[in-house]
């Protein structure tokens, strides 16, 4: 089934990169003890590599991981603790080469299809080296101690978003997506090669996919849209 909406919640909705639903899901898969823990990526807190794979077992774990990540992140920490660990099930988010990775291992190891019950897609048009926010970083000033790729604070429509650098609590700076930030997305700096051949879009291996709803009829809302593509 193919699905569009967004939270109900304003102010979730603005915190997440586009109308929340992802993390809507997992935080209704834990409460409904669908799963034991969900894996996402959080921020790290202490500058590169920013985001780091992580287990998490509590709903409010969930809103540090709203928003995108334009950098790259790796699994294999994560996988060996849900193979070598106690009986438990996940929920997984990942990027599309991400869920082909979690499928092959599956197909090898009973124990990972047996403890990731869902993997959940996330739409991808590409992804960057860690000189791409380490850049970004720079060109906001440089200091910062926590990074923000997709803050709505003062958008215009869906597309108006802003990378967000902050060195403490008080201060921060950002770049807009339709200046610097997106020229630099869009024309590909620091883009992994192995991208440019890669046709998997949609997840195609993920029980289902979230992405921004950047259509005509919803990319003039600025609070943000989610398109799913609901596959299991």
């Amino acid at each position: 089934s193919t699905l569009v909406g967004h939270v109900a919640d304003e102010a979730a909705r603005a915190a997440s990169a586009s109308g929340g639903l992802a993390s809507l899901f997992l935080k209704q898969l834990l409460v409904r003890g669908e799963v034991d823990a969900v894996i996402v990526p959080q921020p790290t807190g202490d500058g590169n590599p920013w985001f780091e794979m992580s287990i998490v077992e509590q709903v409010e774990a969930i809103d540090r991981s709203r928003g995108s990540v334009y950098s790259p992140v790796q699994m294999g920490d994560v996988l060996r603790r849900v193979a070598w660990g106690p009986e438990r099930t996940y929920a997984i988010v990942a990027l599309p080469c991400f869920a082909k990775a979690i499928r092959l291992a599956q197909e090898k190891f009973p124990k990972l299809r047996r403890r990731l019950k869902h993997v959940l897609g996330l739409a991808c048009g590409g992804m960057h080296s860690l000189q791409f926010a380490d850049a970004l970083v720079a060109l906001a000033g440089g200091g910062a101690k926590q990074i923000s790729y997709r803050s709505k604070e003062g958008s215009r429509h869906a597309m108006d978003h802003r990378f967000v650098a902050r060195k403490d609590a008080a201060t921060a700076t950002s770049i807009r997506y339709q200046r610097l930030f997106g020229f630099l997305l869009l024309n590909n700096f620091s883009g992994l090669r192995s991208c440019l051949f890669c046709d998997d879009v949609f997840a195609e291996l993920a029980d289902i996919v979230f992405m921004d709803a950047w259509l005509p009829e919803y990319k003039r809302d600025a609070k943000g849209t989610s398109l799913v593509v609901c596959r299991n």
